[in-house]
């Protein structure tokens, strides 16, 4: 689901829920996630099994919910394995 204003441009989005301002750059993947307004993904990025509040960046190249264990370092990691970033957060690279 994609919502008003959000742009998708060469990148495969599967089993996620986009709200309205959300930027998806070329050749990003992004999985069963959640990404609420104004996400901006970077190109080649990699997002799985994750909520992104508002105003989140995940940079060029990064990598949220591939490896768990440095997730869990970094953000908020649910007992199921849902990775969240909270408002307005950069992810690392």
């Amino acid at each position: 689901m994609v919502g008003t204003g959000s742009i998708v441009s060469g990148a495969h989005v599967r089993n996620s829920v986009l709200s309205f301002d959300v930027q998806v750059s070329s050749g990003a993947y992004v999985e069963g996630a959640v990404l609420m307004p104004g996400v901006r993904i970077g190109r080649n990025a990699v997002v799985r099994r994750a909520i992104l509040d508002k105003n989140v960046i995940v940079p060029e190249g990064a990598q949220i919910g591939v490896d768990l264990e440095r997730d869990r370092e970094l953000y908020t990691l649910s007992e199921g394995g849902v990775v969240v970033l909270g408002k307005g957060i950069t992810a690392q690279r």
